[in-house]
């Protein structure tokens, strides 16, 4: 017999009496079970059989329910939710209700979705206060039903001109880190354009095939450019594109420019620092290895800068 077996029976035989008087006057073993945690709901039962109390049928939810049948019904169609029924009753949750209304024949109402519900009710309300000033989190205060994430997330799809602020460190962590971000935005930038040849492509094109290339002076600068030429820049004049590892994306484009910048920052000279990349949206593209506290200073006096 293990040592947690062992102290769970020692627990049950010491409290013996107060565990019969709690579960004869109506107290169920998962409640009985928070007082005693060392005591599992299976050795509860297992001990009350064993002392020769008699238990309780399992069909409890059913009595429970039949019971309170017109109240229950009573209270749905007034308004009342499944949840909030339920947490009047011991052991019965929200499904073992709307289980029994359908069983009853009641329609079931059909909960609203939480877009539909901010974009009916509260949609112009939280971009005025978002426009006025008020921070994300702010808002989400005046809106508990509504997560901090869930606000950035909806105000984004809106199309608000969303701003920079230490509050709002969802925004870091979508913006600074998203390559695949970047990407789509230097496209646009460039207008999905060629900048060697001209030729421009379609991004819906499931042929696109623009690429970014690097070009290191004395700060790193991004064109964008099509297959050939960029077949041509890494392997000279050799028309037919010869694709080679130089020519497909790099999967670590952000470390090869920090490593270039000798990994400090080139707004305070910081080193051994956390790095991001900061993009100056001028042709051609500067891509620069700023540090945290740098990179949100910068972008909360200009906010966040959209390349088209």
């Amino acid at each position: 017999m293990t040592r947690k077996l062992l102290e769970a029976g020692t627990q049950a035989q010491n409290n013996k009496e107060t565990i019969i008087q709690l579960y004869q006057t109506g107290k169920t073993t998962p409640e009985i079970n928070k007082l005693y945690p060392k005591i599992s709901r299976k050795t509860l039962i297992r001990y009350l059989t064993k002392w020769g109390i008699p238990i309780r049928n399992k069909k409890y939810n059913h009595t429970v329910m039949e019971n309170n049948k017109q109240k229950i019904i009573k209270q749905y169609k007034e308004g009342l939710t499944a949840v909030k029924i339920a947490e009047q009753y011991q052991r019965v949750n929200k499904i073992t209700v709307l289980k029994y209304l359908k069983k009853w024949d009641v329609p079931i109402k059909r909960t609203q979705s939480l877009r539909r519900y901010i974009e009916q009710n509260h949609k112009n309300e939280i971009i005025n206060l978002y426009k006025s000033g008020k921070t994300i989190k702010q808002i989400a205060d005046i809106y508990p039903d509504i997560a901090k994430s869930t606000m950035h997330y909806y105000l984004s799809n809106w199309d608000v001109d969303m701003r920079a602020s230490n509050d709002d460190r969802r925004l870091w962590s979508g913006w600074c880190w998203d390559t695949h971000r970047d990407v789509r935005r230097i496209n646009e930038f460039y207008d999905h354009t060629c900048q060697i040849c001209g030729l421009k492509q379609n991004p819906n094109d499931p042929h696109y095939s623009m690429k970014r290339h690097h070009q290191w002076g004395q700060n790193v600068t991004v064109i964008l450019v099509c297959k050939k030429c960029h077949g041509k820049k890494h392997n000279g004049n050799n028309n037919d594109g010869n694709w080679s590892e130089w020519v497909r994306d790099d999967p670590r484009p952000k470390r090869k420019v920090k490593e270039y910048y000798n990994r400090t920052c080139q707004k305070c000279g910081k080193t051994n620092t956390r790095l991001q990349i900061h993009h100056v949206w001028q042709k051609p593209v500067i891509e620069l290895a700023i540090c945290l506290s740098c990179h949100k200073q910068i972008h909360k006096k200009i906010g966040l800068v959209t390349c088209s």
